[in-house]
């Protein structure tokens, strides 16, 4: 039996290779599918994943443009050929690019017999800062290449419950599953807090800093503080001098490290903080963010200003605080509690074991 995965975006590796885990295991000869451009960088890949095929793709410099859109086209159009000419017995493709549903649901339509399934791990155009415009045309016919397509899959799945709920909505069927995503490295980590004392809030803000980072909700609740506060950033992005200079103004004292990718590094950094920091732009469709998943992984606990998932998980797991733009009296009420319940929050639901006998169960 064949099977394809296909996957515009480096950031979903981790989702593909565990993907790819699951399908060995049932026996599939396994193609990879995949953009030889990296989204965050805009740049193009130079470390090949081995057994991956790389289609090459257009470069373009903004997220929002039509020189990325086409791009996506353009691969869309490259993996139908290359469907078309391997012939399939899986399907697994990851949404976006929404311009991929369009394509794998018309070979599917062709062939009844494909096993198609459906992996949305981000929104488009539902995950853009631009609240009200993103309900007009052009993104309308853009958020339609995935809704009206959706249909002919076996299987949908999704990253988190808000959009497993949104997209309940589109396509009136009760069989979505949510899977969330794996941590970004490896299996958790030990990191003892190394603190002294909470005469100061030590904050870490990991990821990428662009345009959807609420960096004024960051700085509003830095004001709250009623303590120094340190804030250690691990990332990069298009808006890092901005963030770096907004909580610098309010007194926080900044240490800029850049990226890290090594773990030792990140484990260093990380046993010094009391907190995550998970904010983003409320007008931004995100339930589940990577870089929550990864402070779990590191057993820091979380601040965090996004709904659904996230902010409904604190609230039952007591793993972190809900800020919702009121004064936090206590920050540190049962912070040894939040300690504990994040490790084991992790295991229950984001180790690489649970994530994966997940997509065995659905995968057939």
């Amino acid at each position: 039996m064949k099977a394809i995965i296909v996957n515009c975006f480096d950031t979903f590796d981790n989702r593909v290779k565990l993907v790819r885990e699951v399908l060995k295991e049932k026996k599939y000869d396994i193609s990879v599918v995949t953009s030889d451009f990296m989204h965050i960088k805009k740049e193009y890949i130079s470390n090949y994943n081995e057994g991956y095929e790389y289609i090459h793709v257009k470069r373009y410099k903004r997220n929002l443009s039509y020189a990325r859109i086409n791009s996506h086209y353009l691969f869309a159009k490259t993996v139908y050929k290359k469907i078309e000419e391997d012939k399939p017995d899986l399907i697994y493709c990851i949404l976006p690019a929404n311009s991929l549903a369009k394509y794998v649901s018309k070979y599917k339509r062709n062939n009844a017999n494909v096993k198609l399934y459906f992996d949305i791990n981000d929104m488009w155009p539902e995950s853009l800062p631009i609240p009200v415009i993103k309900n007009y045309f052009p993104f309308t016919i853009w958020r339609n290449l995935r809704n009206k397509n959706l249909v002919y899959a076996d299987k949908i799945i999704t990253e988190c419950d808000l959009f497993k709920n949104k997209i309940k909505d589109v396509v009136k069927r009760n069989d979505i599953t949510t899977i969330y995503m794996p941590a970004m490295g490896k299996e958790q980590v030990s990191c003892k807090r190394r603190i002294l004392s909470f005469d100061r809030l030590r904050l870490c803000y990991l990821g990428s800093i662009n345009n959807i980072i609420d960096i004024d909700g960051i700085v509003n609740f830095i004001k709250s503080v009623n303590k120094q506060v340190d804030l250690e950033i691990i990332g990069d992005g298009c808006n890092v001098q901005m963030l770096i200079d907004a909580t610098q103004e309010v007194g926080a004292h900044v240490l800029y490290h850049g990226l890290v990718y090594e773990e030792g590094k990140k484990k260093e950094i990380m046993s010094k903080c009391h907190f995550g920091l998970n904010f983003m732009k409320n007008s931004v469709c995100v339930g589940l963010t990577m870089k929550s998943v990864e402070y779990f992984r590191f057993g820091l606990p979380i601040i965090n200003n996004i709904q659904g998932d996230t902010w409904d998980l604190i609230k039952k797991e007591k793993i972190g605080i809900n800020y919702d733009g009121n004064i936090i009296e206590n920050l540190f009420k049962d912070y040894e509690i939040m300690l504990n319940n994040t490790a084991y929050v992790f295991k229950k639901y984001f180790s690489k074991e649970i994530i994966k006998n997940k997509l065995k169960d659905v995968i057939m």
